[in-house]
């Protein structure tokens, strides 16, 4: 390839060494030459990045991969931008974490630059999609008599679609003997248990909706005892 421009500009197609040379011409027809030896070096390639659709808010997701760079030359410099929603902008799969829990889909786009260790660099987006994560504000307990019903009441907030309900012994599987079911969005509770004083019963509360997305409650007391013991019952737990 030859050029008669005094700058020229020149694409080289592959990594390679390449040997230019400069003639200059003066206009009586003197000439002088300068050659000089250009390295082309490979440039790193980031593979393509599959874009992550539909995780729920507070799930663990993580960017990159172990193995994301074709061509260039080791070692690799990583850097991640905005920084703030990983647990590391250097390396070549950080954790990223939504900032808040959204209320409908929301977007979100990282870019890479990937270095090489002789300067050549490429760059590529990847992106993740966040969904509403469902929010259980209350369940609520309860304290009964030997023989009467209540009706596990519950709040949930923040939710696609239908809800999925579970509802669990915190400490005892055989707990979810006293409801009526374990699917409902309002089971019943039925004292059943004839204790000596009172015991207490615990429940979580497990909703799924319609995106998959999850919450559990916290654990939700139901107290059983005989009549007699109503104020007995009621002074303790004040206490």
């Amino acid at each position: 390839n030859k050029s008669s421009v005094k700058n020229p500009i020149y694409t080289y197609s592959s990594p390679n060494q390449y040997v230019v040379t400069l003639i200059v011409t003066t206009g009586l027809g003197c000439v002088d030459s300068l050659t000089r030896s250009n390295i082309v070096f490979s440039s790193p390639i980031i593979k393509p990045l599959t874009a992550i659709d539909g995780v729920c808010y507070g799930s663990n997701v993580y960017l990159g991969g172990k193995n994301i760079v074709s061509a260039g030359t080791a070692p690799f410099r990583y850097l991640w931008s905005p920084a703030i929603y990983l647990n590391d902008s250097t390396i070549s799969n950080p954790e990223f974490k939504a900032p808040v829990n959204p209320s409908s889909a929301q977007n979100y786009s990282e870019k890479l630059i990937i270095t090489d260790v002789n300067n050549c660099r490429d760059s590529a987006f990847h992106n993740v999609s966040v969904l509403p994560k469902p929010i259980i504000l209350n369940v609520t307990g309860g304290k009964l008599c030997f023989g009467e019903s209540t009706v596990l009441s519950n709040e949930i907030i923040n939710f696609n679609g239908k809800l999925k309900f579970k509802w669990t012994g915190a400490s005892n599987i055989s707990d979810t003997l006293f409801l009526s079911s374990t699917a409902d969005s309002l089971p019943i509770f039925k004292a059943t248990l004839n204790p000596a004083e009172f015991s207490f019963t615990e429940y979580k509360l497990i909703v799924v909706d319609g995106n998959a997305c999850r919450d559990t409650s916290k654990s939700v007391a139901i107290a059983q005892t005989y009549r007699s013991q109503i104020s007995q019952l009621l002074s303790r737990l004040c206490l």
